[in-house]
């Protein structure tokens, strides 16, 4: 694996060596590691432009708020990263409560740590606490009637039958994987990168993200990720309004049964929604699926 555009962020160690058989053979190596995203380099001329296009778009559409913010720049700089290293490094913004409240601040994470087994929460909202910014808690469920008459004990005579739950959803169920295209091996990435020691140029940078993309797709870990599964309990919460949260944060809310609390129960951002009402007030609202580790 490599940066597909050495020109705007460099991954260490052998990742950043691309090889080469003549004599303009471009060795980029930091010296840091062997490839931990703690160590990515980034170019500072990229770092401009990239300001440079969220002002412009922010001055364009006067209606946008935020593009330049702190939070927001991580944002689109963090895809850029995961789209030159073909899906490799999808890093998001990430807090631990705990942490947090003790100056702990904000980490850039792989996206896929929030689902590890023992997170309890990213943000814990509470109500009836002094100096709350919630205005409103709304925790419901979304199963249809055959689900929920699969799922409670009460409606049930016995063990459900292994063939039960895959008869509600016909069309799901044992799925084979959809097809990625031709199956691309390591060998095939380590290639096309040499290429790129010859001399860089945009195609050969197109066609090492694709090549990385198809490699990255094709060796996805079954088991050890993203072992949070959702349950059919949704928690919405409104508050004071707020940038900042995305899809896929963790949060949970003091307020909650104790069944839906503790270490592996927490609900994962799905829908956020801003509401101005033009005299100055402004709400957010988020709504949460339930997550359960497995």
């Amino acid at each position: 694996m490599c940066s597909a555009d050495p020109t705007k962020i460099l991954l260490d160690g052998d990742l950043a060596d691309y090889g080469g058989d003549d004599d303009t053979s471009n060795k980029l190596q930091t010296g840091v590691g062997v490839g931990h995203h703690r160590h990515i380099l980034i170019s500072i001329d990229f770092i401009g432009k990239l300001l440079s296009d969220l002002k412009n778009r922010e001055n364009e559409d006067k209606e946008e708020k935020g593009d330049t913010s702190v939070n927001n720049f991580i944002r689109v700089l963090n895809q850029n990263i995961k789209d030159l290293t073909g899906g490799l490094y999808p890093l998001t913004l990430w807090s631990d409560d705990a942490e947090y409240k003790n100056g702990g601040g904000f980490k850039i994470v792989h996206e896929r740590a929030e689902h590890t087994k023992g997170i309890t929460g990213g943000y814990n909202f509470t109500l009836h606490d002094l100096g709350s910014v919630l205005t409103s808690v709304n925790m419901s469920s979304n199963m249809d009637s055959d689900m929920a008459a699969a799922a409670l004990t009460s409606n049930r005579g016995g063990p459900i039958p292994d063939e039960a739950l895959s008869k509600l959803y016909p069309g799901c169920g044992n799925a084979a994987r959809a097809s990625v295209g031709a199956k691309i091996k390591a060998a095939d990435v380590q290639k096309k990168k040499e290429t790129m020691g010859a001399g860089f140029d945009a195609t050969k940078s197109e066609d090492i993200k694709s090549a990385m993309s198809a490699w990255v797709s094709q060796n996805l870990v079954e088991a050890g990720v993203d072992a949070g599964y959702r349950y059919m309990i949704d928690l919405e919460v409104s508050h004071y309004g707020c940038w900042g949260t995305q899809v896929g944060d963790t949060f949970t809310f003091s307020g909650v049964p104790s069944k839906y609390k503790g270490v592996g129960k927490y609900f994962c951002v799905g829908k956020i929604e801003h509401t101005f009402d033009g005299q100055g007030n402004w709400d957010t609202s988020v709504t949460g699926f339930l997550k359960l580790d497995a």
